[in-house]
Order: structure tokens, then C-alpha cells, then sequence
């Protein structure tokens, strides 16, 4: 079922919140899903048992191009802006500063697309 853009971001946004840090293999290159539980802000909006350890080196451009299914439900959603949305998570430093600088980046994401940033419960 296709995800509207204020229902990714906020998967993304409390997705990536809640699991407190950059989704990144060993190199410190971004992943969608690390398969340890671990997923990007875009690896957020799919169903947690989303295979892509064969696409995770892919950006959101080429899985837009290839139609992949994994993405299917965003493919409605401009590629610029699924390309923006994809940098909120992976032009965040890794470490402690992380968090800070997701935020930072859903924000002015959030008041450039008119969209509301989500209540985190518990």
C-alpha cells in the first residue's frame, strides 16, 4: 500500500529515533536494513523483514529505477525528493552527534514539504 510523505517521514523519523543510531555496515557506508534490526530513515518505511542485503549499496534512485518491491509503496513520491528524504539518514554523521543531526535535517526536510514533525511516545 502506497505511504503518503507525511506517513514515511514519520516511520523515518521515529524509526530512526527510537533505534538511536546511523544504520551503517563496518565501512560506515549507509544501509537499509543491517539485518540485525538496525534501518535507515527509507529502510524504515518498509516491513521489517525486507531482505535488500543485495541492493543496501543502492541509492533510492536506482531501486526507483529498477522498480524494486521493496520500495513500492514511495515509488508515487517524486525521485528528487525520495533523494532528499534518503539523505536525512545518510548525510548525518555517524557517532555521538548522530541523532542531533538527523533531526536537524528531518526538520528543514519537514519545513520544506509543509510537514509535521511526529510525537515520539514511550
Amino acid at each position: 500500500m502506497a505511504m503518503t510523505l507525511q506517513e514515511a517521514f514519520n516511520a523515518s523519523y521515529i524509526g530512526v529515533i527510537k533505534q538511536g543510531k546511523k544504520s551503517v555496515d563496518t565501512a560506515g557506508e549507509s544501509l537499509y536494513n543491517d539485518g540485525q534490526g538496525c534501518r535507515c530513515g527509507i529502510g524504515q518505511t518498509m516491513p521489517k523483514d525486507t531482505n535488500l542485503m543485495d541492493r543496501n549499496g543502492d541509492s533510492i534512485n536506482i531501486l526507483v529505477r529498477d522498480h524494486h518491491p521493496a520500495i513500492a509503496h514511495l515509488t508515487h513520491i517524486d525521485r528528487d525528493i525520495l533523494i532528499e528524504f534518503q539523505h536525512c539518514h545518510d548525510g548525518a554523521e555517524i557517532g555521538k552527534t548522530f541523532i542531533s543531526e538527523f533531526k536537524q535535517n528531518m526538520n528543514l526536510f519537514a519545513q520544506k514539504y509543509h510537514l509535521t514533525i511526529p510525537t515520539i511516545q514511550g
